[in-house]
């Protein structure tokens, strides 16, 4: 998972360093606060805190990890931010 900031004129560049989930990345959302980015790949659901200033990534202690095979596909956040 990249983090890019865009500049006035277009131009991006990374936030911080990439960060990994548990097999490939098929779903994200993040909540309508832009407090935290929910990541759902075939390993499970991976949970990042956004650095309010920066925009960059930590991870979340809420990630969990599921058998081989079981991983979800997409993810969805709830409007009120309190349900994914």
């Amino acid at each position: 998972i990249s983090t890019l900031a865009v500049d006035a004129a277009g131009t991006l560049s990374p936030v911080g360093a990439p960060l990994s989930v548990p097999g490939s990345a098929t779903g994200a959302a993040i909540d309508p606060l832009g407090r935290v980015l929910v990541v759902t790949s075939g390993g499970g659901v991976t949970v990042f805190a956004i650095d309010p200033l920066s925009g960059a990534l930590n991870p979340a202690p809420a990630s969990f990890v599921v058998p081989a095979g079981a991983g979800p596909s997409v993810v969805a956040m709830d409007p009120s931010g309190r349900f994914v």
